[in-house]
């Protein structure tokens, strides 16, 4: 019997919200030393990690020795232990892969899979005992696979291993719909059953979902570690999957979370008044702090509905309610305020995500500049939400300016490619 530890989506180095930022790293460090806690304890022939390693690629040399460091102490205690990791979009580029942080002295039983596939080029670990191939993170998965998934098929129909595993860091459609979520983005069962594998584990989807079939193939969907979004209260944690002959079997272990996030949502489809909403939030915030007593609690409120009066005057009240909750480890506080004044209805057309929005504004881009502008798109966001000016709100010079030459980059190669064709 094979015994394979599963996690993925770890983001170790996560600092968000940046108010508590420092508490939020110690617990996806936290986490992550519990995943591989159950390793050991389960003894554990290979790892493996579905990417989003890291928050950041430009993760702090604290984070990058931390992981090397559990690492290290996982392959201590267990001696022949193989560690299987593909790059998550968090992880950086091909060319620009945080995972190099982590392989260069480890390189014996770390092995990154993922890029050669991306390119076309063969890359297999196969000890016969099990086969893994995986895709890195693309924005484009579906197209990648469609191209390159005869050179996958073959090179598992030619492995005598008995347990051939594709890995994926991509949304795969499965038993619940994915809302907002371009469809090119999207792995579909068709999709799936050309790779020709037996077991299909797949990162990016923070919440997990138990082992299933699809077209005689397994699924599994191990999830986040910890909660990324603080929107986020599921169970978190990592899987270990037994592999016996042609049965295969998935045992999901949470890990116990260092911040237990709570949301209260306050809504009323009625207009109320400003002492409903206080009274209403208060009550619901005292239950549940008294029921998590004994927890280190992040705390959001959401409020929703219509309101006759000030809504910002009841944000002022429940923030000096909270203020004088001093007997409970109250860590952080937030309010969403979605309160609104009664008004004329008027049809508002939905808006554009920013998966969606992207791939129409970079159209005109040749499809490779596409997909990294959309990634400079996408680390502008982070760096914005991480590192910006607490007074302006703006990037310091430095950072802006090597975004800039990446941006230079891209449009400058695209009018030489242009004055070429003319």
């Amino acid at each position: 019997m094979v015994t394979i530890g599963v996690f993925s989506d770890t983001h170790v180095g996560c600092s968000i919200p940046k108010a508590i930022g420092e508490k939020r790293k110690i617990a996806f460090q936290k986490a992550f030393s519990q995943a591989i806690d159950g390793f050991i304890r389960e003894k554990v022939d290979y790892v493996i990690h579905t990417g989003d390693l890291f928050e950041r690629r430009t993760m702090s040399p604290a984070d990058s020795v931390f992981v090397k460091s559990e690492f290290q102490r996982l392959v201590n205690n267990l001696k022949n232990v193989k560690i299987l990791i593909i790059r998550g979009n968090h992880d950086g580029t091909i060319e620009n892969n945080a995972l190099d942080y982590v392989r260069h002295p480890l390189a014996e039983y770390f092995i990154v899979l993922g890029e050669k596939t991306l390119i076309g080029e063969p890359e297999l670990f196969d000890d016969g005992k099990i086969a893994v191939q995986g895709l890195g993170y693309t924005a484009y998965p579906a197209k990648k696979i469609k191209e390159k998934c005869d050179l996958i098929g073959e090179l598992f129909s030619n492995s005598k291993a008995e347990y051939k595993i594709f890995l994926l860091h991509a949304f795969i459609e499965h038993l619940t719909t994915i809302q907002y979520v371009p469809r090119h983005q999207v792995i579909s069962p068709e999709l799936i059953k050309k790779l020709k594998a037996n077991l299909v584990i797949c990162g990016h989807q923070h919440q997990k979902h138990d082992l299933y079939k699809i077209n005689n193939t397994y699924i599994l969907i191990p999830g986040a570690t910890e909660a990324v979004e603080l929107s986020d209260e599921t169970t978190h944690g990592y899987f270990i999957l037994s592999l016996d002959k042609e049965k295969i079997t998935a045992t999901f272990h949470p890990i116990t979370p260092l911040h237990r996030i709570l949301n209260i949502k306050v809504e009323s489809r009625e207009k109320k008044d400003e002492k409903w909403f206080v009274d209403e939030a208060k009550s619901r915030i005292l239950d549940l702090l008294k029921a998590n007593a004994t927890q280190k609690i992040i705390l959001r409120v959401i409020l929703n509905g219509l309101i006759e009066g000030d809504k910002y005057l009841v944000e002022e009240e429940l923030q000096r309610f909270i203020a004088n909750q001093t007997e409970y480890s109250l860590i952080y506080f937030e309010i969403k305020n979605n309160l609104n004044v009664p008004f004329a209805p008027v049809e508002i057309p939905a808006l554009e995500t920013p998966a969606t929005i992207y791939p129409q504004i970079f159209s005109i881009l040749p499809e490779e500049k596409q997909i990294e502008a959309v990634r400079i798109t996408e680390t502008i966001e982070r760096m914005l939400e991480e590192s910006a000016s607490p007074t302006t709100g703006l990037l310091t010079d430095a950072k802006r300016r090597v975004l800039l030459e990446r941006w230079k980059k891209i449009f400058e190669t695209s009018e030489k490619e242009e004055k070429a064709c003319q």
